[in-house]
């Protein structure tokens, strides 16, 4: 259906009155009225009842009415994207991430996104998971990538991928030759754990507690860098994700060994945007270039 007859089928439903409704749109009450009359005809069916003082709804009206207006926001929204493509040249994004996607993701992300739109700025801040989920929600930033919680009740999931913890270890330490471990067999050395997270660090403690073995914590920091070091050095363990190690395990200064029977294999990490807020234009085209390049690590 043409947006103007959808216009004016709108207008009119609004308005209860073709006479109003053509006074609103500023043309002839004939035009609206003839189509109308057309798109009744086309349909089949009445979409109004003609009473003395007016124009109602029927039951069919009724049903097209909220099928028009989804329709009509759609297309605005539409056009306005194309306008602001057209001519996007300014504009801000506003960011919370994990540490270790700071690493190299989202500046390599930043930079091709940079290359087609050099008007854009941003402003991207490092944050828990527990912290980016918030600001997230409250509209504090445009766009959150982090593990992902349970429940998002004020925040869209955009896309995700799987994002196992894995064992982090020095290639001298004797379960660098494991195919895959099991925690009970990483308790009884030291570890180095990040701490700030309830969806990550508390589930490792949880699990390790639970295991047989007596387990000592040498190292406990917010700092990746730290964590990457000392285990580089073969003094202690690390459980990261291997996002977060690349360039390590590609020069083979660490490696990366997979768990089982972990509920910390099963972690996903999300880019979430406010589910109350429609994010700016630049915002939301920088999302679909981030959910491109975060669907390509997964490949």
């Amino acid at each position: 259906m043409h947006a103007v007859v959808l216009r004016y089928f709108d207008e009119v439903a609004r308005r209860g009155s073709i006479r109003k409704a053509a006074q609103s749109l500023n043309v002839a009450s004939s035009a609206v009225n003839r189509q109308i009359l057309k798109l009744e005809e086309e349909l089949g069916t009445r979409l109004f009842e003609r009473l003395a003082d007016g124009v109602r709804l029927t039951r069919a009206g009724e049903i097209l009415i909220r099928h028009t207006r989804n329709t009509l926001y759609e297309f605005e929204r539409t056009r306005s994207d194309i306008e602001h493509m057209r001519d996007l040249k300014t504009g801000h994004v506003s960011i919370a991430a994990l540490e270790s996607l700071l690493l190299e993701f989202l500046p390599d992300a930043v930079s091709e996104f940079a290359i087609d739109h050099p008007g854009i700025t941003f402003a991207v801040n490092e944050a828990p998971p527990e912290a980016i989920v918030e600001a997230v929600a409250t509209g504090e930033v445009d766009v959150g990538i982090s593990f992902l919680p349970d429940s998002l009740p004020l925040a869209h999931v955009v896309a995700e991928i799987p994002a196992p913890l894995k064992l982090i270890v020095s290639p001298q330490h004797p379960l660098a030759t494991r195919r895959f471990v099991r925690l009970q067999e990483c308790a009884g050395y030291p570890l180095a754990l990040i701490y700030g997270s309830r969806i990550v660090t508390d589930s490792l403690r949880e699990e390790l507690a639970a295991t047989t073995e007596p387990q000592m914590t040498r190292v406990e920091t917010n700092a990746l860098d730290m964590v990457k070091r000392v285990v580089a050095a073969n003094v202690c363990l690390g459980f990261l994700t291997e996002i977060g190690v690349r360039r390590e395990l590609e020069e083979g200064t660490l490696m990366a060994i997979p768990l089982v029977d972990s509920r910390l294999s099963e972690l996903r990490m999300g880019i979430i945007v406010p589910s109350e807020k429609r994010l700016a234009f630049a915002a939301r085209i920088f999302v679909e270039h981030l959910t491109s390049c975060m669907n390509r690590l997964s490949t």
